[in-house]
């Protein structure tokens, strides 16, 4: 055997003994080919092989060598930081007892620095010394969650090619899940370990709370943990500004900074990274406030951000239908993998990220794979929280925090306000006016030999909360033919009741068109249309809605765009158009009492358990809500159809004839 060859085979034992040293059993790499003496290695066919590939994968030269992608050498620092971890584990089987606490520091600062929960946890001392945290599952995913949305912040700034899924995040929290401190305290001081040149817009529901959390949030960087658990002894890269100091605006020395404002303050000039949101509205506001921290979103705030990239994350217990919340998921929509404009989601939505303090199953949250990715790369699998994991409906979010017992507690405290269905649960929709009660309702279906004839409405929509078979409202009532006059519905009339819009503004954009029709001193829903558009449009919808139903009459305001719609649709009967030839136009004046005297007026056919919805209809859910949220759902469109129908049949007695069923 040649020298070379002798020199290689010698060298094999220490090869498998590094790989045993790296906390691995690893195959050795494949003996190379003996060399005859005086042969050039290159020509080897394990040589050739090299060869060609760097030539194939570096540009065409050998010794070419292409340039890391950031992103590869984040990947490589992460390793090195694990083999430190690594070494550090095996130095401490022979450390004594001072040596033992220093490395559990350092250990413990390495994974606070990697693991934002952790970080959550340990800083929470320094920042409430006299309060015991009592961490739960929901703390961790919405820590979870900050992270994964900072960590494709990161990659995107370092590839220039990458644009992260999710930029938008909008957590609807119950009270006492530490939101403020989470984002608006530990966040930012965390981000600037990994990203200290990042940019903060943040924004609370006062000033007084702004300014709270900035100061702890400076607190904490100034802490002697911070620095010396992150430092080390050479201290941070990086330090906070001297001059730029004041608690609402303070900055870094590597180009950081941090600018806080009230909730409802206009933002002109300034752009960040990162917008931070908590709690944009408060309770006890009125309408007009709540309507101004919306406008200054759309037109000052929403802008206030570097590029594409960068984050907006909001974090709110809702206070009400119309809250900030509800304003963003309409103006933008809720996120989702590929745009669908009717379900109004999108790449550009807002993540809903909704942990009510009761257990709702059709709310459950499960985190996005892309962001799951994203965390697992920097932290292990268990301790990632990445779904709510209750399995029981109503089962508390924090058993320790917040008893079955506590809850009922509450919900009976603030019952017939809506607070604890928006604050807790999360559900404004499900906040009741305690107007119109949902056991008022009953169902009806149409039934016997006409049932076959509307399988296109699809009548296999759930029945709401609360309305279910087995509650007062379980009752069904079974519509058919008159006998003596097939074909016809056994109604005694038949009737679209239109609630007209009257200015561009939030509560009068709307149009709403009820079918209603009678038999004695029944009412029934059949129909529910809400539009926004001009007169043109609404009067195709109504059109329709009078041909399938074979609708006899047309109850419409006597005012703002009611008088122009009926002026419309008397030129289309003088033109000759059928589609309202056989109805009756007839205008309702309007009472000057206001929207609940009216609907006072209709209570009683209400409250007597009078009214009959469709059952199965699509839009159930929606009429509910909004009926018997009033006054304090948002729109209040039905609820005039409503009672403009039913005031207009106060003292009628029961009529006859009939109406001819729809061709469907």
């Amino acid at each position: 055997m040649c020298s070379c060859a002798r020199t290689r085979v010698a060298r094999e034992p220490d090869h498998v003994t590094d790989a045993m040293v790296g906390g691995r059993l690893t195959a050795p790499d494949p003996a190379p080919e003996p060399l005859a003496e005086g042969r050039d290695p290159e020509v080897t066919t394990a040589g050739k092989r090299r060869v060609a590939d760097g030539r194939k994968n570096n540009g065409g030269h050998p010794n070419s060598r292409k340039p890391k992608s950031p992103w590869l050498q984040r990947a490589e620092q992460e390793r090195a930081d694990e083999a430190a971890r690594r070494e550090l584990r095996e130095a401490a089987a022979s450390a004594d007892a001072d040596q033992l606490v220093a490395m559990a520091n350092m250990l413990r600062g390495t994974l606070a620095k990697s693991d934002f929960a952790e970080f959550c946890r340990q800083a929470w001392a320094v920042v409430e010394p006299a309060t015991k945290l009592e961490w739960n599952w929901h703390h961790q995913l919405i820590c979870n969650v900050l992270q994964a949305l900072f960590e494709c912040w990161l990659r995107g700034r370092a590839e220039e090619s990458y644009i992260p899924e999710i930029v938008n995040a909008l957590f609807n929290v119950a009270p006492g899940s530490l939101k403020s401190r989470l984002m608006l305290v530990f966040f930012p001081a965390w981000c600037w370990l990994h990203a200290p040149g990042m940019k903060f817009i943040c924004l609370s529901v006062n000033e007084d709370a702004t300014l709270r959390d900035a100061r702890a949030s400076r607190d904490l960087i100034r802490s002697e943990w911070y620095q010396s658990t992150f430092g080390g002894t050479e201290g941070l890269p990086w330090a906070l500004k001297g001059d730029q100091d004041a608690i609402s605006n303070y900055g870094n020395t590597a180009g950081g900074e941090r600018l806080s404002k009230p909730s409802g303050s206009a933002i002109v000039g300034l752009r960040g990274d990162c917008l931070l949101y908590d709690d944009p509205n408060s309770p006890d506001e009125t309408s007009d406030e709540r309507a101004k921290v919306n406008q200054v979103w759309d037109e000052s705030l929403y802008t206030r951000v570097n590029s594409r990239k960068s984050l907006r994350i909001g974090i709110q217990q809702r206070v009400g239908q119309g809250d900030w919340s509800d304003h963003v998921i309409q103006q933008s929509g809720t996120w989702a993998p590929v745009a669908d404009k009717e379900k109004n989601c999108g790449p550009l939505g807002f993540l809903r990220v909704v942990i009510p303090a009761e257990f709702d199953p059709d709310r459950k949250f499960v985190m996005p794979e892309c962001l799951v990715r994203a965390l697992r790369r920097k932290i292990p699998a268990d301790r990632v929280v990445s779904a709510d994991p209750r399995k029981v409906f109503g089962e508390s979010v924090h058993p320790t925090r917040m008893s079955t017992e506590y809850l009922a507690n509450e919900k009976k405290r603030w019952g017939g306000t809506g607070h604890f269905a928006s604050q807790f649960n999360q559900s404004p929709a499900n906040a009741e006016g305690n107007v119109v009660l949902r056991e008022y309702f009953r169902f009806f279906r149409l039934a016997r030999g006409i049932q076959h004839r509307i399988d296109e409405l699809a009548l296999v929509h759930p029945r709401p909360k609360g309305m279910g078979e087995e509650t007062k409202c379980g009752k069904v009532e079974a519509i058919g033919e008159r006998r003596h006059r097939p074909g016809t519905f056994d109604f005694d009339w038949i009737e679209v009741s239109v609630d007209c819009a009257l200015k561009k503004t939030i509560r009068g954009s709307q149009w709403g068109m009820l079918c209603i029709a009678g038999r004695g001193g029944q009412r029934f829903i059949l129909d529910d249309r809400i539009m926004r558009g001009d007169i043109t449009e609404v009067l195709k919808v109504l059109g329709e809605m009078t041909v399938r139903w074979r609708a006899d009459r047309v109850l419409v305001e006597d005012k703002a765009a009611g008088d122009e719609m009926m002026r419309r649709m008397k030129d289309a009967i003088a033109e000759g158009d059928p589609t309202f030839a056989s109805v009756i136009i007839q205008p309702v004046k309007v009472s000057n009492l206001g929207k609940e005297a009216r609907l006072d007026s209709a209570l009683p056919c209400l409250a007597n358990n009078m009214v009959y919805l469709l059952d199965g209809a699509s839009w159930l859910k929606d009429f509910t809500d909004e009926v018997c949220g009033f006054p304090k759902s948002q729109y209040d469109d039905r609820v005039d159809a409503l009672s403009q129908c039913l005031n207009e049949h106060i003292s009628e007695e029961p009529g006859g004839g009939g109406y001819e069923l729809p061709d469907w």
